[in-house]
């Protein structure tokens, strides 16, 4: 067994005799001998003694077993503070090797295997991808001759498209079969309202339906907020409802252009900061008479007061119809269009009456939930106090 006299001073000076004669093979048993006016400081610092007592109290020199790597490094921190005298290019060298081979040692596995861990999780899920996004290809309809679906952003771009499409014909189809009967309006309104979780929810199927029908470009619910004055002698006394826009609508069955559809989504996103009083614009003026408009022409802000967001957006005509609710008025639904239209009787008539069932089927519902409630709160007492 190999044994190592570390002379040691208060400036930490190490004297290492023979570290070039040490075979590699006999680091697994080195040992350290430290003498013990040094153990409890330095490199011997906090280690036991043999027979359990504090390491100050060891007579004898301690001896402090080391692995392999903590045996090179040490002899490299000795020949870097070693004297000038035992200081020489080769045993600079030598601690420099030796360092060199102990970071390798420690770090290069540590280094390496996360890197390859990172890069086949990656590589299995861009497989994972890949092999969905061909599933997804292989569901879809046969592109059109000519159309190119082959890289990801083509497939995502053609499922929208196909979505659309059947989004559209959904809403054609249920557009004809309710129109084909009373019986079937009138089901169908009843369905609407039932599953609705809002006025605003009822109404947005009437929006889309009568735009596919009639072939109007967009169309927007307003709706009456009732407000009371919460200040001065008149606290608590109702104020006159303002009409905010709440849904908007466009017709995506129309072959429009891209700048078409985007300047009608900037008059519905623009209008939405809009708000109206009674007898104010369109929607304020149908509030009121609880009776449908036509507007011919939008360019006039005295009737009209986005007159100016019209224009910009290519807008010419509206027909604005009341949504009643219990002898209320609850919303105005309009309707707009980019081409010129002239008063069609029958095209008023038809808007009015569908307004009208939504109205008196979304008036019931409020009527049979005010019933209900005081039922339930007998129930709730009742099985509070059980």
């Amino acid at each position: 067994m190999l044994e190592l006299d570390f002379q040691m001073s208060d400036d930490l000076d190490f004297a290492v005799e023979d570290l070039d004669a040490i075979p590699r093979d006999d680091l697994s048993s080195l040992l350290l001998t430290v003498p013990p006016e040094h153990v409890g400081n330095g490199v011997g610092a906090g280690l036991p003694a043999e027979n359990g007592s504090a390491a100050a109290a060891v007579p004898p020199p301690a001896r402090v077993a080391v692995t392999p790597a903590a045996a090179v490094a040490v002899a490299a921190a000795a020949a870097a503070v070693a004297p000038a005298k035992e200081g020489s290019p080769e045993n600079e060298q030598m601690g420099q090797d030796a360092a060199g081979r102990s970071s390798e040692d420690e770090e290069e596995p540590a280094s390496k295997k996360p890197r390859v861990s990172h890069k086949s999780h990656t590589r299995r899920c861009r497989e994972k991808v890949n092999e969905k996004f061909q599933n997804l290809l292989s569901e879809l309809p046969r592109p059109p001759s000519g159309t190119e679906v082959k890289h990801k952003a083509q497939i995502l771009d053609y499922t929208i498209k196909i979505l659309r499409e059947l989004c559209n014909k959904r809403i054609s189809l249920e557009t004809e079969l309710a129109l084909s009967s009373r019986k079937n309006l009138l089901q169908w309104v009843g369905r609407v309202v039932r599953e609705a979780n809002s006025f605003s929810d009822a109404v947005e199927p009437f929006l889309n339906m009568y735009c596919t029908k009639k072939g109007w470009k967009c169309s927007e619910l307003w709706q009456a907020v009732e407000q009371t004055c919460s200040t001065g002698p008149n606290a608590g006394s109702k104020l006159p409802a303002t009409l905010r826009l709440v849904t908007t609508v466009t017709n995506a069955h129309l072959d429009m252009t891209m700048a078409l559809d985007h300047d009608l989504q900037n008059f519905l996103e623009s209008s939405k900061s809009w708000e109206f009083g009674p007898r104010m614009g369109v929607p304020g003026r149908v509030y009121s008479t609880m009776r449908p408009e036509w507007l011919s022409s939008l360019q006039d802000p005295e009737v009209f007061h986005r007159a100016s967001l019209a224009t910009a957006s290519g807008l010419s005509v509206v027909l604005a119809v009341p949504i009643i609710v219990a002898g209320k008025v609850m919303g105005i639904a309009t309707f707009y269009d980019t081409n010129a239209r002239s008063h069609d009787e029958a095209t008023v008539d038809l808007a009015v009456d569908i307004a009208t069932l939504i109205g008196n089927a979304y008036g019931a519902i409020l009527v049979a939930r005010a019933a209900e409630a005081p039922r339930r709160k007998s129930s709730s007492r009742a099985s509070s106090a059980s």
